[in-house]
């Protein structure tokens, strides 16, 4: 909820200020020290129990981060790719910085042998 919060205050408008978002250090590192270590203080069949809601809670959360953690990074190489294809026709139907071209070429080329190289070093 912290993070929401923040993101969407930087955004639409400062309702607390720049200076506790790009500040406040030591009442946020505090803040999270404290709530840290009062997950010490939970009985432990807050997480034993299935059906349990901080159980269900996480689940939800979690699959809805890395879903959007996979959206970001798509749409990150997205990006990257028109940007670099763009600088590379500079405007034209014809190729004038091939570079730029050849850079994506070499980066999915690196990428997938480092997903490959990845896949078969899990197993």
């Amino acid at each position: 909820l912290p993070f929401p919060t923040l993101t969407g205050e930087r955004r639409f408008g400062p309702i607390l200020g720049d200076g506790f978002q790009n500040g406040c250090w030591a009442l946020k590192i505090l803040l999270f020290m404290a709530l840290m270590g009062l997950t010490v203080l939970l009985p432990s069949s807050t997480f034993d129990v299935p059906d349990n809601s901080y159980a269900v809670a996480a689940r939800v959360v979690s699959s809805l981060f890395l879903v959007l953690q996979v959206l970001m990074l798509i749409d990150f190489g997205f990006q990257w790719n028109e940007d670099w294809v763009t600088r590379g026709f500079d405007g034209g139907d014809v190729p004038v910085n091939k570079g730029w071209l050849f850079g994506v070429i070499f980066f999915a080329v690196l990428f997938n042998v480092m997903a490959i190289g990845g896949l078969i070093f899990i197993f």
